[in-house]
């Protein structure tokens, strides 16, 4: 809880509240968006990774494979 004592701290108070209130939002808007966007790519990037790591193709033996 905040004391305003006069207008001047008043007026502090309710551009602060105001301020806060454009921040938040900007985060609902913008912030937590591009952070599920940024999470996703994340998790594409490993499940894609997982899928490659395990279907590796057998190397060959060049010197034993060629006939």
């Amino acid at each position: 809880m905040v004391l305003a004592v006069g207008d001047t701290t008043w007026e502090l108070v309710q551009a602060y509240s105001k301020a806060m209130r454009q921040q938040e939002m900007w985060n609902e808007q913008y912030l937590l968006p591009a952070l599920a966007v940024i999470l996703l790519l994340l998790l594409a990037v490993y499940l894609y990774q997982r899928i490659a790591r395990r279907n590796k193709p057998r190397e060959k033996n060049k010197y034993t494979d060629w006939w």
